[in-house]
């Protein structure tokens, strides 16, 4: 599809500065209805007998060995959950078995476009403060940078802690960059057209109310046009997409790099592991039909070009994914490779994901 014809035209009213964060808390509102808000609940539930569950008092964590979910941008714990480890056998497997080796299964929901990772970080770090016996971390995307501000900036150093990263910006992504802006628009638009067209309608709903809220908000900064230097300052103004903005002088990005220059992340009490996807569909060559086999998926890897420089999984670059620090890498807990199937938003779905978070995390492994 011509990327011009991607995008419909909408009118957006313009938002006086004031007004930028207020739509920005509602959109994440929206989009993470149980998001932990100053005065508005914590964003804690715990998932028991596959569900999630109201969790009353933080303080019930004292002592206890925990694992924790936690989300990427524009989600919440359903989607990392119910639409996603619980879709197929060995996600469920996974959960119940986790259920018997864990103390606590929590889950953290938090905004993810008006507050950075680091305060989203500072948030869960409050949450724990009745010391927790140990704490691992399964997170997806976004939720990977939340993961690492709270074991390197806000954790005891002396609490063991492990963390699994499913296609976590850890060095940014191209996405959240100003001068692709516009295009990564498209690139969200064509993911969820695929996404609505193969069934999955809670993330498509999900992925085209962001896309126009933040035209919305966006567009009161830049106008109805978004090109020209004011991007810079627009993305400034979106705190949770402006923290993994992948450019080189990315304050956030570049202060967790430094941190963790000469570390090594595959033992002792802090140990990091990655899971990442290459996503290519089929070459078509000379086959024209297929072609028509997966038409918006193609179109969402054709302005996928448009976005990134190299290899991604239709949101985050994949070389992002398990490094910590400039040339520095990490465990890989599993490599899809070069991938026809293995996309941002199906991690969850594959049992290669589910048998790398038992590796890790030693939870015995069904036949």
């Amino acid at each position: 599809l011509p990327m011009a014809e991607v995008l419909q035209q909408f009118a957006f009213e313009r938002l006086p500065g004031s007004q930028v964060y207020t739509a920005l808390g509602a959109l994440d509102t929206k989009l993470t209805p149980q998001a932990a808000w100053p005065g508005q609940g914590h964003g804690l539930r715990r998932w028991r007998n596959g569900a999630l569950e109201p969790f009353i008092d933080p303080a019930a964590v004292k002592g206890k060995a925990l694992l924790i979910f936690i989300h990427g941008t524009f989600s919440n714990s359903e989607s990392l959950l119910d639409q996603g480890l619980m879709k197929k056998k060995p996600g469920q497997d996974f959960l119940a078995d986790a259920q018997r080796k864990y103390d606590l299964l929590l889950a953290y929901d938090h905004p993810t476009l008006s507050v950075s990772p680091m305060l989203n970080a500072f948030d869960l770090a409050a949450l724990l403060r009745a010391g927790p016996k140990s704490v691992d971390i399964v997170c997806h995307s976004r939720g990977g940078l939340v993961a690492r501000w709270y074991c390197e900036a806000f954790a005891d150093p002396a609490l063991r802690r492990r963390v699994v990263f499913v296609a976590s910006p850890l060095g940014g992504t191209s996405l959240a960059a100003a001068p692709s802006l516009k295009n990564a628009l498209d690139l969200l638009t064509n993911v969820a057209d695929a996404l609505r067209i193969g069934g999955d309608s809670f993330m498509a709903n999900a992925l085209f109310t962001a896309v126009s809220g933040l035209l919305r908000v966006l567009s009161s900064v830049t106008g109805a046009v978004l090109s020209g230097p004011l991007l810079d300052a627009a993305i400034a103004l979106v705190p949770g997409l402006d923290a993994m903005s992948r450019v080189g002088n990315n304050p956030e990005l570049l202060r967790l790099q430094a941190k963790a220059q000469g570390q090594d992340f595959r033992q002792g009490l802090l140990r990091y592991a990655a899971i990442r996807s290459n996503f290519e569909p089929q070459a078509i060559g000379w086959n024209f039909l297929r072609l028509f086999s997966q038409p918006m998926l193609r179109a969402g890897d054709w302005a996928a070009d448009l976005v990134f420089d190299g290899p991604n999984d239709l949101v985050v670059n994949t070389d992002a994914m398990a490094l910590t620090a400039d040339r520095q890498p990490i465990e890989l807990a599993h490599d899809f490779g070069r991938s026809r199937t293995v996309h941002h938003c199906n991690y969850f779905e594959q049992p290669q994901t589910v048998e790398a978070l038992r590796s890790v995390f030693e939870v015995g492994s069904r036949v």
